[in-house]
């Protein structure tokens, strides 16, 4: 099972609910643990790394009446803004928003990123699976129990905090935790060949 981002988060949830499913796991660039243990703390945000051009273009993006209602409207009240704003056309905003901000997920944020990924996470989609990480139940108890080896990949250069990968070494009994120079949140895009060769390694191990 190899996962990015909060994929490694679903899937450390997963390893802990069917260990027995799991032959072996690589977490690149996890998001939290567990979402709760990480209330009020510095997690690192994208946004905070985001040029003055990528501000600006973001706001840009953003300053249409339209998605300026619909933002309102999420915060009183998200069936209504998912009735004004469809999922086609939010996920196409989204979609954009992302790619605008993408290179600043790596060492250089204001250097233009190619091979973007053709497919993104639905932005409804994104919302609920973020608010529904506040209410899972505490994988950790498990997962100490669990011996399943576990590769945990972060880049030198990733916004989000690195107690974050720590916390899953230190959780995970049979892990790896291996630090990659020169890249960022997106270790794949930025030092492909190292880490295909890491991954590689450890799955045939």
């Amino acid at each position: 099972m190899v996962r990015i981002s909060t994929g490694a988060t679903l899937a450390a949830e997963y390893l802990a609910a069917h260990p027995a499913r799991v032959a072996r796991m690589v977490l690149t660039s996890p998001g939290v643990l567990w979402a709760p243990a990480w209330k009020g703390r510095a997690e690192g945000d994208i946004w905070d790394r985001l040029t003055a051009d990528q501000q600006r273009r973001i706001d840009a993006l953003e300053a249409r009446p339209r998605l300026l209602a619909w933002s309102l409207l999420m915060e009183a009240d998200p069936r209504a803004a998912h009735a004004l704003v469809s999922d086609a056309e939010v996920d196409a905003v989204f979609a954009r928003l992302l790619a605008i901000a993408a290179p600043a997920a790596t060492c250089h944020p204001g250097r233009p990123l190619h091979d973007l990924p053709a497919s993104v996470p639905g932005f409804y989609a994104n919302q609920l699976t973020t608010a529904d990480q506040l209410t899972v139940p505490d994988p950790r108890p498990a997962l100490r129990r669990i011996r399943v080896p576990a590769l945990i990949l972060r880049g030198t250069c990733d916004y989000k905090n690195p107690g974050i990968a720590r916390e899953y070494d230190e959780v995970l009994p049979d892990s790896t935790l291996v630090t990659v120079d020169g890249a960022g949140h997106l270790i794949d895009a930025e030092q492909p060949e190292r880490y295909r060769r890491s991954v590689l390694r450890f799955l045939e191990r």
